[in-house]
């Protein structure tokens, strides 16, 4: 873990359980966005849905996921954000990061290419929050 007054870098190794958690807490906020108050007469928003896709789906999508990306590094600092994975390295500036979303346990980098990047708490000292938090004021 590097930390310096412009720049600092975090690793996160995923876990499914924290994966289930930034779904249940995105999901509601992206579908209202797109679509409205969410429309319970729809199979798709019905309660036994969402809870199959949470225990069938989600952990489908996070072993792909998982297994093609793997553990990643982040480097945050002023000018954007980098992360370094299995599947390669990546740069975006906080021009090309639309939002950040504050979830129950990450920050929701979203970003305008399309996708998002989870960036769990746990892994932030606090000193880091503060300065993510003033480098994600860019962002948009």
């Amino acid at each position: 873990m590097e930390h310096s007054g412009e720049r600092f870098t975090v690793t996160v190794d995923y876990g499914l359980e924290e994966y289930k958690q930034f779904v249940r807490d995105f999901l509601p906020q992206y579908l209202e966005s797109r679509h409205g108050n969410r429309n319970r007469y729809w199979p798709w928003n019905w309660p036994v849905t969402e809870k199959a896709m949470m225990f069938i789906l989600v952990p489908l999508i996070f072993k792909w996921k998982k297994s093609k990306v793997g553990v990643c590094e982040f480097t945050f600092s002023k000018s954007g954000l980098t992360r370094r994975s299995r599947s390669g390295s990546a740069y975006r500036s906080w021009d090309q990061v639309p939002r950040v979303h504050e979830l129950s346990t990450a920050y929701l980098i979203e970003l305008d290419s399309g996708g998002a990047m989870p960036l769990p708490y746990r892994v932030l000292t606090e000193s880091q929050r503060a300065l993510f938090d003033s480098f994600a004021a860019r962002a948009g």
